[in-house]
């Protein structure tokens, strides 16, 4: 999971857990900078409702319905491009 290519994460109580690099790095991030993070703290203020209601419904139901949301990267040195979103994908 460390050296995918693909952005990974773990999460608790709306909180992430883990995070491997990529997944940090897709975002601007450091691993250890995100724990406790939770996506209000990098989704895009007009995906806020969307995630909200992704919350709900894995709350709710016995399977995750797949969504998108669009990813607000930090403005360390070493942030992707911050005009073009990462799009995160379930």
């Amino acid at each position: 999971v460390e050296h995918l290519v693909i952005g990974i994460y773990v999460g608790e109580n709306n909180r992430l857990t883990y995070v491997n690099p990529c997944f940090a790095r897709m975002l601007g991030y450091e691993p250890a900078e995100l724990i406790g993070m939770g996506g209000e703290d990098f989704i895009v203020p007009e995906d806020l409702p969307l995630l909200a209601g992704v919350r709900h419904d894995m709350a709710t139901r016995s399977t995750a319905t797949p969504f998108t949301l669009r990813a607000r990267p930090c403005s360390s040195p070493h942030a992707i491009d911050p005009f073009n979103s990462p799009v995160l994908q379930w």
